[in-house]
């Protein structure tokens, strides 16, 4: 799968019901093409698009936090 996996994942793009939200779910998980997205997978992309936004969040803070105090 070419899609690179963004740390941006709201979870409201997340959406088994539409084909981009289903590309997004199967390149969160690592997935191939050809298998099914299920209810599981929707909540374990979620689960996993949250705690990558709240690494990135604190990746950020530290980030500043370094600049402030040079």
């Amino acid at each position: 799968m070419n899609m690179r996996v963004n740390t941006k994942h709201h979870l409201n793009t997340l959406n088994a019901e539409t084909r981009k939200g289903r590309k997004r779910i199967r390149a969160l998980l690592g997935l191939e093409n050809d298998v099914a997205v299920t209810a599981l997978h929707v909540e374990k992309a979620q689960k996993l698009a949250k705690k990558r936004e709240c690494a990135e969040a604190e990746r950020i803070r530290a980030e500043r936090i370094k600049t402030v105090t040079k």
